[in-house]
Formats: C-alpha cells, structure tokens, sequence
C-alpha cells in the first residue's frame, strides 16, 4: 500500500471509543452478522445517518440510498439486490476490504424439528451471538427417527 504504519495496541474500551469517534485511520474489526441479513452489516455498521452515530467515517449518500431503499423494498429478492450494489458501491470506494466471508451450512434429517428461522424464513445458525439453537430443536417422530433400544 506504499503508507508508513505505525501499530499501536489498546486496550478494547479505549480503541472502541477511538473507532466510534472516528479516530483510528486503519483497523482490523472482525465481524461476525447477528442476524443472517445484509441490514444487519450495511446498515448498522456502514450506513452514516444512523442518530446513534457510525462506526467508522464513510460516508458516500448514493450508498445510503440504496440501503434506505433496500430496507424498504417489497420482495425479498429486490431487497437482496439492492443491498448487493449498495455494498458493491461501498467496496469499490474503498470504504473496507473484507478478509474473508465465514459460511456455516448444516444438514440435520427430517425427524431434528424446531429450528429457529429469521423473519425472512432462513435459518439461524448457532454461532457468534445466537448460541440458542440446543434449547430450540427436538426430535420428533418421523418413519426415519432413530430408534433407542
């Protein structure tokens, strides 16, 4: 990247405080989606009107616009398509550089029940902050059940 870097360790209060001040010029944040939605990343970490402030100091008012106008939109499938240029938009402004993606998938057969689903009918998986699912799920009777001896 050709810029001089300097590193500096802080302790998790102070540097958070920094980020939400707007204060860091270069940080590695990792995060993890509380709700399998593109809302929950582009809005409340990126969106810059937000009355609670921003975590961090882009701001680019198309972005904002097509993350209104995907929250507002009336088919899952225009939603999803406008939250993908809008973060399109963001990423070729340079307003981030995403690591990596982490995807968890899990197959559970017909008899496991009670799997929780977002509001979109997705499921929810059991990590980051949602560590639920072993109080949601149960076994019920189905031809494929297992049998106990």
């Amino acid at each position: 990247m050709n810029m001089p870097v300097e590193l500096e360790g802080l302790e998790g209060r102070v540097f958070r405080g920094r980020m939400w001040e707007h204060k860091i010029q270069l940080n590695y944040v990792r995060w993890y989606m509380d709700y399998p939605d593109p809302n929950n990343n582009l809005f409340l970490v990126w969106y810059s009107k937000r009355t609670g402030g921003s975590r961090h100091e882009y701001k680019d008012d198309e972005f904002d616009r097509l993350v209104d106008e995907a929250a507002g939109a009336p088919t899952f499938e225009r939603r999803m398509e406008m939250y993908a240029r809008a973060e399109r938009r963001m990423l070729e402004d340079g307003a981030a550089v995403y690591v990596y993606y982490p995807f968890g998938a899990r197959a559970f057969k017909p008899c496991v029940q009670g799997l929780p689903k977002s509001s979109a009918g997705l499921p929810v998986q059991d990590w980051n902050i949602y560590f639920g699912l072993p109080n949601e799920i149960f076994i019920a009777e189905h031809p494929d059940r297992p049998r106990l001896r």
